[in-house]
């Protein structure tokens, strides 16, 4: 998966000097939870169902909005509150 990914990076990168930003990463179904509490899951349904994936510009266009979206949605206390726990 990606977070394995990110690990591997930054065991291959970190002897070459680069730096790769610390995170965290979620289950699959806190992201879901996440999608569907902030109302997102309709509307990147509705955005994507609209789409013309033969179009590059409305692809870039469309994953940036969903991109945007996604960084101004209200994190779900529950989540934070179990993120915050298991970095105590």
């Amino acid at each position: 998966g990606k977070n394995s990914s990110l690990g591997e990076m930054i065991s291959n990168l970190a002897g070459a000097g680069v730096s790769v930003p610390g995170g965290f990463a979620t289950t699959a179904q806190a992201y879901r939870d996440f999608l569907e509490q902030s109302g997102l899951n309709d509307r990147i349904h509705a955005a994507l169902d609209a789409l013309d994936v033969d179009d590059v510009n409305a692809l870039a266009k469309t994953g940036a909005q969903i991109r945007q979206w996604v960084m101004e949605a209200e994190f779900p206390a529950r989540l934070d509150s179990e993120i915050r726990q298991a970095f105590a």
